[in-house]
């Protein structure tokens, strides 16, 4: 990436020998973020693919980027690369609840965290009334990697706080890049209305009713009937084996929506979406400028192959 990321001193509160720092790392990564997609528009991955052929080996938590939302941003880059030269995608939520319902004790999905690509955004609707918008398969942050290099664009929870026009763009079901995107509601996923479960679609939430529902542990029952739970998966198929794969009889659904709600829902904002390898289950509450851990899949011609990309 020949370019000079931290260029703008005013954009980032970074010193100049760690902006130099940052700009070489960058200089070993693509001239551009490659123009495929992400995800498929008809997902021709299974999830014996994730199994068999996922590669993990993006994790970056660089010391010298601490408190930086670059961690994240570094390592949904070398993922994004990586899957651009295998044809292939990087794994979103559904994608990987989906993988650990199945995944043996030993498998790597089932020893460390990993980091969705998916994307739990919150801002006013045209009403002024608050809501959730879940994005699969890549929204605005994987979008427009801007808002994963500048340190400004933190909230006081440590999300992504966006421009009013990405936002109301996401209301309209369109990403900065221009790409369309289809925005269901938690009763279609319900339903089974969403034809592609593994791709690139939106989830509408309501947000007073979301944040009222437990940040916790939640059993069996609790966990199934969540309606946060449910849009996070983005199907009920994979589910009730997913929870049934942990031995324990409550599983981890967690967010920060009533500490946004205390300081200010208004600000529009998003976060990618962590998965826990075991009973702590599924998490909005780590923040953009922490670790990350993003999984690709390849296409069937493509092995798995365990290098780790160096930063």
């Amino acid at each position: 990436m020949n370019q000079n990321i931290l260029g703008d001193k005013k954009k980032t509160s970074f010193d100049e020998n760690l902006a130099d720092y940052v700009n070489g790392i960058f200089d070993k990564m693509p001239d551009e973020v490659p123009e495929q997609e992400v995800v498929s528009s008809d997902f021709p991955f299974s999830v014996k693919d994730l199994i068999e052929r996922g590669n993990d080996h993006f994790y970056w938590n660089d010391e010298k980027l601490k408190n930086s939302p670059l961690i994240v941003g570094g390592s949904l880059m070398r993922c994004l690369s990586w899957v651009a030269e295998k044809n292939g995608v990087i794994a979103s939520l559904p994608y990987l609840i989906a993988g650990l319902s199945v995944a043996n004790k030993t498998h790597w999905l089932k020893r460390r965290f990993h980091t969705a690509l998916s994307e739990e955004n919150v801002g006013l609707d045209a009403n002024g009334n608050p809501v959730i918008i879940i994005v699969h398969g890549g929204g605005i942050l994987s979008s427009k990697i801007e808002y994963l290099i500048f340190d400004e664009y933190l909230t006081p929870q440590n999300a992504i706080k966006y421009s009013t026009g990405d936002w109301n763009n996401l209301l309209n079901g369109e990403l900065p890049n221009g790409e369309r995107i289809e925005l269901y509601d938690v009763d279609d996923v319900k339903r089974g209305l969403i034809p592609d479960p593994f791709g690139r679609y939106g989830i509408v939430l309501d947000f007073d009713k979301v944040r009222n529902t437990g940040s916790e542990y939640h059993n069996k029952v609790q966990f199934l009937s969540n309606d946060l739970v449910i849009a996070r998966a983005g199907t009920l198929e994979h589910l009730e084996q997913y929870f049934d794969s942990f031995a324990s009889q409550k599983v981890g659904n967690w967010h920060v929506f009533n500490e946004i709600n205390k300081i200010n829902p208004e600000q529009s904002q998003g976060r990618m979406l962590l998965i826990n390898q075991d009973f702590n289950g599924l998490s909005g509450v780590s923040g953009m400028n922490k670790h990350a851990r993003f999984v690709g899949v390849p296409q069937k011609n493509n092995p798995r192959i365990d290098v780790i990309i160096e930063g």
